[in-house]
């Protein structure tokens, strides 16, 4: 339902069954209704109302509250690192959009309100909120903990590896070899710069780390667990290159 109240103005609620009409509240008259119960005017601002119900005897009755808002949102809350940023789904009954927000920016990132980035290893809390407008109510805000995999739990075969040990598709142009290690892993950089080189466990910790000014860096491995490791390669602007690495 809705009333002009100036102009071109409009107060908007939503009709209650049984009632005979409506007692309207502005400004000053406001003290007994919470934020709940208070209405913003479209297209007018510094205006707000509140609306109480009429019975059938013309007796005030209970306060309308605004349109209920209401956030859904279904998605899989692990992530991997060093995938392409990840879309957020949330959705709400209003059309509102949602404002996300991360506990920790230094490892998921929000990206327009609308994608998460992935920037590290670890546990994060990603929070969706609506504040609602002048017909529809704040939304009750929704919590997920996203968890960041160093690898895919069940991950499909690797594709063969270059024979000379370059990674084609890497942002950063590496050769890292031999790969599964023994003892020393070998790296060489075809590009001169400050690189930071980090070795990774499958719990996400760091095991290993080093700043290497371009040329050859030499990891020696022979005293970590055989297993499957994460070798991240980072340089200045940021660009990064990661990829799988088998201990013997």
């Amino acid at each position: 339902m809705g009333m002009r109240v100036d102009g071109d103005s409009f107060l908007r609620w939503r009709a209650v069954e049984g009632a005979r009409g409506y007692l309207i509240y502005r400004n000053d008259s406001l003290q007994d209704f919470t934020d709940r119960l208070v209405y913003d005017v479209v297209g007018k601002t510094g205006e707000k109302y509140a609306i109480r119900t009429l019975n059938q005897a013309g007796i005030p009755g209970s306060a309308v509250p605004r349109l209920e808002n209401i956030i859904t949102w279904e998605q899989d809350t692990e992530v991997v690192y060093g995938d392409p940023n990840v879309a957020l789904t949330g959705t709400t009954n209003s059309g509102l959009p949602i404002t996300y927000t991360s506990s920790d920016t230094t490892v998921l990132r929000v990206v327009d309100n609308s994608e998460l980035e992935i920037l590290w290893i670890d546990n994060v809390t990603i929070t969706a909120t609506q504040s609602g407008n002048a017909a529809y109510a704040p939304a009750a805000p929704i919590s997920k903990i996203f968890t960041v995999l160093a690898f895919r739990p069940d991950p499909q075969p690797d594709p063969q590896p270059d024979p000379t040990g370059v990674d084609r598709h890497a942002q950063i142009p590496v050769s890292i070899y031999p790969n599964p290690v023994n003892d020393l892993l070998n790296i060489s950089f075809e590009q001169e710069g400050t690189y930071e080189v980090k070795l990774i466990d499958l719990t996400g910790s760091v095991i290993y780390r080093a700043s290497v000014k371009g040329g050859s860096h030499a990891i020696d491995v022979s005293s970590y667990l055989s297993g499957t490791y994460l070798l991240c390669i980072e340089n200045v602007q940021k660009k990064r290159t990661v990829q799988k690495v088998g201990i013997r």
